[in-house]
């Protein structure tokens, strides 16, 4: 069972400051859900291996502070 190509799985957790996004990825990663969790500074990266038949995906997972600024 090889790892799949990391370059296609790589969210990103981005919104307002304290809606809840690091505990979304906390509960992804490690299948716990804290209500309380510390705010994040600047930003957090996690990584988590996901089995889908025979193939392991691996995602890699920014979780940002929420004060990004994105211009279009």
């Amino acid at each position: 069972m090889g790892i799949r190509g990391v370059c296609g799985n790589c969210p990103l957790s981005m919104g307002d400051t304290g809606v809840g996004k690091s505990s979304i990825v906390c509960r992804f990663v490690q299948d716990h859900f804290d209500h309380n969790i510390s705010p994040t500074i600047g930003a957090s990266f996690m990584t988590k291996t996901v089995p889908c038949g025979n193939e392991l995906h691996k995602f890699l997972i920014w979780d940002t502070a929420g004060q990004e600024r994105v211009s279009v």
